[in-house]
């Protein structure tokens, strides 16, 4: 596998607190530093965060990248709701859709992992080691269907402290196993902790997590590339129904 043949990114290349040009920028460039050919900054979307002033942060999130795309930057927004319960995931989730280029969710209970597994609103279903449960195969059945990806961050595991790091690698096999096993897409993504380059990553997931280094490196790039152009379609109206794609001229678009 050639890492330099393939169009890299991040699915979580930072936790965007600082809504800014600046910040966002900021974001992209260090990305293409360290190997990645576009940057996913991440909105996290939290509990008891009202409900108008999220959308607001969505909104404003959602001009800052329209503006950098225009200038020629690849960078998406991805809006990652976490440590919420699954009524207000059904909330928020109408209220910010259409301006997201993706839509994450933590899967810390068996509940949320039914629903996220089962919401075609929803894109990426990311799970903590030591927090999470195992994916039943329905589950995994509606993920395969509805093309959504299951990540793990490499600053959800990654600790100095050896016997900790130990147990969050072990979680994390345990996790990912029959996910893996079905041919689920799977992401490794940097996270909240700092950018780790693609060819670490890769090494990580396959010596120490033993998953296929070309899945992954397809889920980091060809994959989620389509992912990104499909949700772009659907927020142009391009592609309302599923599986449905209304041709229009060049001119309207």
């Amino acid at each position: 596998m050639s890492a330099r043949r393939r169009r890299f990114y991040d699915a979580f290349c930072g936790k965007l607190e600082n809504i800014s040009v600046e910040a966002i920028e900021g974001m992209y460039l260090r990305a293409l530093s360290v190997g990645y050919n576009a940057c996913i900054p991440c909105l996290v979307i939290r509990p008891l965060l009202d409900l108008q002033e999220i959308r607001k942060n969505v909104a404003n999130a959602r001009a800052i990248v329209d503006s950098l795309l225009d200038r020629g930057l690849k960078v998406y927004l991805r809006c990652h709701l976490a440590g919420i319960s699954k009524a207000e995931v059904k909330k928020v989730l109408p209220r910010i859709r259409g301006m997201c280029d993706l839509v994450s969710v933590e899967g810390t209970t068996r509940e949320m992992l039914a629903f996220a597994s089962r919401d075609r609103r929803i894109d990426i279903i990311t799970l903590i080691p030591g927090s999470s449960p195992k994916l039943y195969k329905g589950d995994i059945d509606y993920i395969l269907k509805y093309g959504k990806f299951v990540e793990v961050t490499a600053s959800s595991f990654l600790t100095e402290d050896l016997l900790l790091l130990a147990r969050n690698i072990s979680s994390v096999r345990s996790l990912l196993l029959q996910p893996a096993r079905k041919k689920v897409p799977i992401l490794l993504s940097s996270g909240e902790g700092g950018l780790k380059d693609p060819r670490s990553l890769l090494a990580f997931a396959e010596l120490l997590l033993g998953l296929d280094v070309e899945s992954v490196a397809r889920s980091a790039s060809a994959l989620i590339e389509k992912r990104l152009a499909e949700n772009l379609e659907k927020r142009m109206g391009i592609r309302p129904i599923e599986g449905v794609r209304i041709e229009r001229p060049i001119d309207e678009i």
